[in-house]
This record gives structure tokens, C-alpha cells and sequence, in this order.
């Protein structure tokens, strides 16, 4: 294309006629149009905003971060398993379906006969199947494989238990139970076996609990991101780059990752990878991004962090700003900890002091320790509570680590609660952490979590990675008693097992033994003797654990493979936890049980009552083609510059001869 400067430019002049016409034509124009045809209306400016003052100038004062909620996925499974609970019953809208998903999937072909050995028809006409309603909340930040957890409803009427059941591959996806013989895009597929939680859900006024659902315990699995966007009220590529540039420099990205945490994507969206240090607590880091703000200079952070605190001091902005200003002293970053430190000792309320505390804690300030400390022998057991994160977040020293041990054994149970998932979220070596692995796919079943205490607490909880902490490591497995569970296909009983040695005298001319053998009797090895009735078919399996409940967790669900021959039956998450606390309902296990509830159960009917609650699309823009790894307000169209941004026990002669032991790996 030649270039311009080699030629010419034309230049039209204007005649005095032409301008008069010019003139003469704009004079008549508003004459010609109709006197009823109304003005276009101009562009709708962007939301303004209207919270509290001492929020202006953080990121959410400049934008609204998106798809920060649960997102609500559901479709149609079917159940397998059942012991005789189940339903050949299928509305009549899914069996076409359901046929046809199952053939797909090769249900009675040869290779999937190890899973289901007959047709489709044949299946579905048992007793001990049941078409079943999924439903699941991906979270916020979810990536690829994020797994998270199921609630399943039996489809049909007849239907009476789902307990012991597990559900074969799903898809699920937005919307999924509306019609499942339309397309629909899936999100996350579903599997795996059920829990059935004991404690029945919180739920709101005029909701309702079905009594046959259960839950699925990591069961859903992602399989399409869902990317964290952060959207401006108002377009500016300079306002998106000030927002990236604070968010990254406050929040750096970890070693391996190849993305920015915040990526400016247009003028108007700003892409946000949750750092893989806070993939376990995402919420926690979305509210630091949230509350953080765009100005860095020095001088006004610690102008800023004291500002925040004198707030906190006013009873009124303490009881309706209390989690947004702490959320904001935790963004400010170390510079504001000189600050900090003036309010840990001071005399001014317990709340503030506490805010200023778990900002340092979080900012790693270790003078925080000490005060902390105190507050671990507060009179409140919620001060006490409350200050175990706090010291699970900062570096160990023996001041830290006395106090923590003092709260893991403290009188109220729920502080030892909450010091143990402080330390557990943070994967703290006090914790001292086994994982009990499927053999076939490698995955996690569940965790068992020691915790170095002296009195005896056992923790279930089905939360982020199922899980069974022992509060000593030592709680025995009471000896000689029965313990029976699953209509007595499932048996434990602990006792003594005589051990004899190579140089043992042998035994005289009538079988007695002789002097010197009364006088050195053979020693005796605790030993707990385990039986087990698969419900539907296969051997009888018997085996000997080491005697105590630790032992007993891990046996029960421990499936031997080449690389780890130990011996154990298999069974599921929830069945361990039925296992367990039938025991200990028995007396065979003297420590008392903690279940935590699931909210999944009160979520998701919550989600479904108010469907505002929860986001319904995976994305505002399609960003597919873009790799992640993790997965509120106006502005000025430019920010100043300032603001940049007893009796006998029962016997059972089923445990003669039993053997091989497996004990916990030490």
C-alpha cells in the first residue's frame, strides 16, 4: 500500500453558495421531522454506590465481584445397592430416558456387568435400585475436579430407605431436573456412595426435611470451571489494570502457577484465580478481595488501619459493620501491624481487640502470640473459640503450641471443635493425618485426623474432605464386649491373645504344663477381633486389629492392594460412621461421638426456595478458551490520583481362628 505522504491530499474548498445552502438546509431540518417521534433514550449509567463511607476506594466500591455464589446443578441417577429399599417404580417421563442413558453407558454389556449383571429393563425393574434426584452447589472458584458434595431424593413414591445405596454416573447441570430429554449442558458428573446424615437439617419456616434423602459425600465432581470475574459499574481500562495490579501485588500467585491472580480482561471485567493456598477456604480470600483497598501508599494504610479501629470502638458500626472492617484491616497488608500492635493490649472491647488480632495473626505478626495466649484462659468459651485461628494461623512456637494443646483439651467441647478445623484447614504437622484411599480410582475416602489430647473425643465430620478426627490416639476398644452393627453382619470384640515363645518349656506326659511353664506363663497381646457378612453376596471375612478405635476406623474402610497388602474390608465413609457410633452406643468404644451436621441439606433447600440466592450461569462472558487455576459501587470515570487503586457380654463362635492383624500405618 503506498504510503499516504507520497501523494497528494485533496482539499474541498467551500464557495460561499454552498455554505448559504449548507445553512439554509439545517435551518429546515427540524421542520421536516414528525412532532410525535420521541428522542432516543440516551445509555443508562452504570450502579452507583451506596455503602458505608470507609468502604469508598476499595474493590468493591469500584465493582461487583460475580459467580461468588454456590452455583445450584441437578439431574437424574439411579441408585444401586439397596437392600430390598428400593423401587422398580420410575415416572413414567424418565424411563425412556433412563433406558436410554443406560445403554449408552453399556449397562448389560459384558465390561459393565462387574457393576450391573443384567439389562437395563431387568434393573430397573429390582427392589434394590431406586431412581433417584441429584442436586449439588459447585463453589465459587471451583476448577476442574473441584469435588463437592450431593443431596439425592428418591424420584418415586415407594422408595422407603436409601441407607446403603450408592449411585451410579450422573450428569448434572443448571436446571437439570426441568427436563431431562432436552439438551443440557453438563457442569459436573455424580457418583459414589451415600451418607445418611443423623442429624436431621436446619431448615427455614415452612420448609420441610424428606426423611429418605441422603448425601453423597464429595460425590459431585466439576468438570467446567467456574471462573471468579470482577465487573466495573464503570468501563475503564486504567480502573481494571489499578484493580489487577493491587490484587496481585497484595495477593501474588504461588510458585507454579502460570496465571496472574487477577487478569484484566476488558475494560469492564477483570478475571480473578484463586490462589492455590486458599483453594481450601476460597470465601475467605474473595472477601479479602472484596474489601481491599486500591490506594498503597504507606502513610495511608496505617492511616486507614487506625481509622478502621476507632470505628470498630463505636458500639453502632461494631454491631452492623463488625465482618466487613476486619475483613478490610486483614487487606491492608503488613504495613498496617505497627498499628495493630497499639490495640492488642489497650483497654479498649474484646471485639476490637480481637479484629486487630486476627488481622495480625493473618499478617503472620508473631507479637500477637502472647496476647492471644491470654485469651486461650478467657472465662467465655466463644473468646476461646474465637482465638484459635488465629493461633492455628501463625508460625508454632511453645507459647502457641501450649496454648492450642490447652484448648484441644478444653472443658467445652466445641472449642476443641473449632482449634481442631483451625489446625486441620491449615494441614498444621500437630495434626498428625492418614488418608484411607478407593483402590480403584487412588482418590481419598476419608481422612483420620490424630489429635495429640488427653481426653477422648471422636470428631465426624463430612465438611471439604470426609474426615474422622481422633482426640487421642489411644482410645481403647473395650474389652470383651460385643460389638454388633449392620443387623449383625458386621462384629468386633477386643481381647487378650496368648503369645508363646520359641524356648516356652513344653507341656509333660499328660499334656499339663510342668512347673517351670506355671511359673512363666506365656504373655498376652491386646488384639480386637473383627467379622464381616457382605450384604448381598461374596465370603465371609474375618480378621484380628490392633484394639483400639483408631485401629478399628482404619480396618473398616482400608481395602488391601499390592502396595498395601494390610488387611480390611472396604466399606464406605458412611458406613464407618454408622459403624462407629453403633459401637460406642454399645460400649464397646468409652469416648463420646461428635457428628457435624451437613448443611448441604439446608442449603440447597434454600437455594431451590429463592433461586436469587444462588448464581445461574457459569459465566457472564464465555472465558472457556482461557486456562485457570482457581476456579460493591460507582466510581468517577477516572480515579484521582490519590485513590489509586453389665452383664456378660454375648459370644459368637464366629471369631475362632482369625488372622491377619492390620494396624494403622505408624
Amino acid at each position: 500500500m503506498p504510503h499516504p505522504s507520497r501523494y497528494p491530499q485533496r482539499r474541498d474548498r467551500i464557495t460561499p453558495a454552498l455554505a448559504a445552502l449548507l445553512l439554509l438546509t439545517t435551518a429546515l431540518l427540524p421542520a421536516c421531522s414528525s412532532s410525535d417521534e420521541t428522542a432516543l433514550p440516551e445509555v443508562a449509567p452504570g450502579p452507583t454506590f451506596q455503602g458505608p463511607r470507609f468502604l469508598r476506594g476499595t474493590v468493591a466500591s469500584y465493582a461487583t465481584l460475580t459467580n461468588t455464589g454456590p452455583l445450584l446443578v441437578s439431574g437424574y441417577g439411579l441408585m444401586v445397592g439397596l437392600h430390598d429399599t428400593g423401587s422398580p417404580e420410575v415416572p413414567s417421563f424418565l424411563r425412556d430416558w433412563l433406558l436410554r442413558e443406560m445403554a449408552r453407558q453399556g449397562v448389560g454389556q459384558v465390561l459393565a456387568r462387574q457393576v450391573l449383571d443384567a439389562s437395563p429393563e431387568q434393573i430397573l425393574a429390582r427392589n434394590d435400585t431406586a431412581v433417584v434426584e441429584v442436586l449439588g452447589l459447585i463453589p465459587a472458584g471451583a476448577v476442574q475436579g473441584t469435588r463437592f458434595d450431593l443431596l439425592v431424593f428418591p424420584a418415586d413414591t415407594q422408595t422407603t430407605s436409601l441407607n446403603g445405596g450408592k449411585l451410579w454416573s450422573a450428569q448434572l447441570s443448571v436446571n437439570g431436573l426441568d427436563n431431562p430429554n432436552r439438551f443440557l449442558q453438563p457442569l459436573a458428573r455424580a457418583g459414589g456412595p451415600v451418607y445418611l446424615d443423623p442429624i436431621p437439617p436446619k431448615l427455614g419456616p415452612g420448609q420441610t426435611h424428606d426423611h429418605r434423602a441422603a448425601v453423597i459425600v464429595n460425590g459431585g465432581v466439576a468438570t467446567s470451571p467456574r471462573t471468579v470475574q470482577i465487573r466495573l459499574n464503570q468501563p475503564s481500562w486504567r480502573i481494571a489494570r489499578i484493580i489487577s495490579d493491587r490484587i496481585n501485588e497484595r495477593f501474588p500467585r504461588d510458585p507454579l502457577e502460570k496465571l496472574d491472580t487477577a487478569v484484566p480482561r476488558s475494560s469492564v471485567l477483570v478475571q480473578v484465580n484463586i490462589p492455590q493456598r486458599f483453594q481450601a477456604d476460597p470465601e475467605r480470600f474473595l472477601n479479602l478481595v472484596q474489601y481491599l483497598y486500591t490506594q498503597r501508599t504507606p502513610n495511608f494504610i496505617t492511616q486507614q488501619a487506625r481509622t478502621l479501629l476507632e470505628l470498630l470502638n463505636t458500639p453502632a458500626h461494631r454491631e452492623e459493620f463488625l465482618t466487613e472492617t476486619t475483613y478490610a484491616l486483614q487487606a491492608l497488608g503488613p504495613n498496617a501491624i505497627p498499628v495493630l500492635q497499639d490495640y492488642y493490649t489497650i483497654g479498649t472491647p474484646t471485639p476490637v481487640r480481637l479484629a486487630a488480632l486476627r488481622a495480625g495473626a493473618l499478617l503472620g505478626d508473631e507479637q500477637a502470640i502472647p496476647v492471644l495466649v491470654q485469651f486461650a484462659s478467657d472465662a467465655n468459651p466463644e473468646t476461646r473459640a474465637a482465638v484459635a485461628r488465629p493461633l492455628a494461623d501463625l508460625p508454632s512456637t511453645f507459647d502457641r503450641t501450649v496454648a492450642i494443646r490447652q484448648l484441644l483439651d478444653d472443658p467445652d467441647q466445641d472449642v476443641r471443635i473449632a482449634t481442631y478445623e483451625a489446625l486441620a484447614v491449615n494441614n498444621d504437622p500437630m495434626i498428625e493425618r492418614f488418608a484411607v484411599r478407593n483402590p480403584q480410582t487412588n482418590e481419598i475416602k476419608y481422612l483420620i485426623d490424630l489429635v495429640p489430647t488427653a481426653n477422648p473425643l471422636i470428631h465426624i465430620t463430612p465438611e471439604r474432605v470426609p474426615r474422622f478426627a481422633f482426640f487421642n490416639r489411644n482410645i481403647p476398644l473395650v474389652e470383651n464386649r460385643l460389638g454388633q452393627a449392620f443387623d449383625n453382619r458386621l462384629m468386633v470384640r477386643a481381647g487378650l491373645m496368648p503369645v508363646a515363645h520359641q524356648d516356652d518349656p513344653a507341656p509333660n506326659g499328660n499334656g499339663k504344663p510342668n512347673a517351670e511353664a506355671e511359673a512363666n506363663p506365656p504373655q498376652q497381646l491386646p488384639i480386637a477381633d473383627l467379622f464381616y457378612q457382605p450384604p448381598l453376596r461374596g465370603s465371609a471375612r474375618k480378621l484380628q486389629i490392633g484394639p483400639t478405635a483408631v485401629d478399628l476406623a482404619y480396618a473398616l474402610g482400608h481395602a488391601p492392594t499390592t502396595k498395601d497388602a494390610q488387611q480390611g474390608l472396604g466399606l464406605s465413609f458412611s458406613e464407618v460412621a454408622a459403624a462407629l457410633q453403633a459401637f460406642q452406643s454399645q460400649g464397646v468404644i468409652e469416648a463420646p461421638i461428635h457428628v457435624q451436621t451437613s448443611p448441604l441439606a439446608a442449603s440447597i433447600y434454600q437455594a431451590r426456595a429463592d433461586d436469587e440466592d444462588v448464581q445461574r450461569s457459569t459465566t457472564d462472558i464465555d472465558l472457556s478458551d482461557i486456562p485457570t487455576l482457581g476456579q460493591p459501587g460507582t466510581t468517577p470515570t477516572e480515579t484521582p490520583a490519590e485513590s489509586e487503586p453389665e452383664s456378660d457380654p454375648p459370644t459368637d463362635d464366629r471369631f475362632e481362628s482369625l488372622d491377619n492383624p492390620a494396624p494403622l500405618p505408624r
